[in-house]
């Protein structure tokens, strides 16, 4: 019978916790007892110490070694049982757990500055909100792992942004499924508000853009007035005198390099975004594959096309990004249907990658 266990994100936590409360507890059990032996001095407190040590030792141990929340999976019979609290629930078919997703989740928390909103993705059965198996700030590694659960337990699965894939479809490449699948993909209006336009290449296309997207300026605006007068406090402040001189201070230095890099940053922050608004350049979709902005990726890497809040290419290890400033988000999904019509019509027949 071949079986595994899969803690939940929760189990992981008090393991996590576990393992601090048994390795710090064990250390400053160790070290009060050596200290005693030291000292040749045993009292009734230093013992009660030490218990208390040993407990927070056990209770630690009992977190690692004894989860609480997790599901015990038979994959020769594809059943599974969901243990929550200690308690073994009944056991029920693999298959009951549906499609595994990948969902976007937000949380804010208190900071001293005011409030943070955290963005995470959690991985999880479709409509078990309470059963999850990770959850991670970055969504490249909850894709990951939901790939590596869905392949293991032959389920299918839905990454966020995805389509719905098969166990047997996650290895294989957009264009082949499309093409397995045999759909028809009508020619996409898009329509004069969107500023989009299609231009033919020879073979392929490129997908032009001339959208403005004005509320993304914001940041920049913001960022401008603060950023032009740090610059002109640093130009006046004669610390770039004091950088050119012979004697120069190593502190001036030092400052004078995190500044300047502070400023490049933020500067080459500015620029990008004005970048992406004023010139929102063209997808080009030719027999080589996607690029956009010197990006390039190969039919062959593309697994999904995400129009979520974005266009994104995705791929094992790979990710070609258009910014949500290429289009309105009104025209995203249009799009991406667009894309997969044009990437069945250039992309090579299966067996000739």
């Amino acid at each position: 019978m071949k079986t595994e266990r899969v803690l939940t994100d929760d189990a992981r936590s008090r393991r996590g916790c576990g393992w601090v409360l048994a390795l710090g507890g064990s250390l400053l059990a160790v070290g009060a007892a050596g200290g005693m032996l030291a000292a040749h001095i045993v009292s009734i407190g230093s013992i009660i110490f030490i218990v208390v040590l040993l407990g927070v030792v056990a209770l630690g141990l009992r977190f690692v070694f004894k989860p609480s929340d997790y599901v015990d999976v038979d994959l020769d019979a594809r059943t599974f049982v969901h243990v929550r609290d200690h308690q073994r629930r009944d056991e029920r078919p693999l298959d009951s757990l549906g499609t595994l997703v990948v969902s976007q989740r937000s949380r804010t928390v208190k900071t001293k500055n005011g409030t943070r909103t955290i963005i995470e993705y959690a991985v999880h059965p479709e409509g078990r909100a309470d059963l999850d198996f990770r959850v991670v700030k970055d969504r490249g590694k909850a894709r990951v792992i939901l790939e590596t659960l869905a392949r293991r337990w032959k389920l299918p699965s839905c990454s966020w942004g995805g389509e719905v894939r098969q166990p047997g479809e996650l290895d294989i490449p957009l264009h082949e499924r499309l093409m397995f699948r045999a759909e028809r993909r009508p020619v996409v209006e898009l329509r004069p508000e969107w500023h989009l336009r299609i231009e033919p290449l020879s073979p392929g296309y490129a997908i032009v853009s001339s959208h403005r997207d004005w509320i993304s300026l914001a940041p920049a605006v913001v960022m401008v007035i603060p950023l032009g007068f740090v610059g002109y406090v640093f130009a006046q402040s004669g610390l770039l005198a004091n950088l050119r001189s012979p004697d120069r201070d190593l502190v001036d230095l030092i400052f004078g390099g995190l500044g300047l890099l502070v400023l490049l940053g933020v500067a080459g922050y500015v620029a990008r975004l004005l970048r992406d608004v004023f010139l929102p350049g063209a997808i080009h979709v030719t027999q080589e594959g996607i690029s956009y902005r010197g990006g390039r990726m190969a039919f062959r890497e593309i697994e999904e096309i995400i129009g979520a809040l974005s266009i994104e290419f995705v791929g094992d290890g790979r990710l070609l990004k258009v910014p949500s400033t290429f289009c309105p988000p009104e025209a995203v999904s249009s799009l991406c249907s667009e894309i997969e019509r044009m990437i069945l019509e250039l992309a090579p027949a299966p067996g000739l990658r």
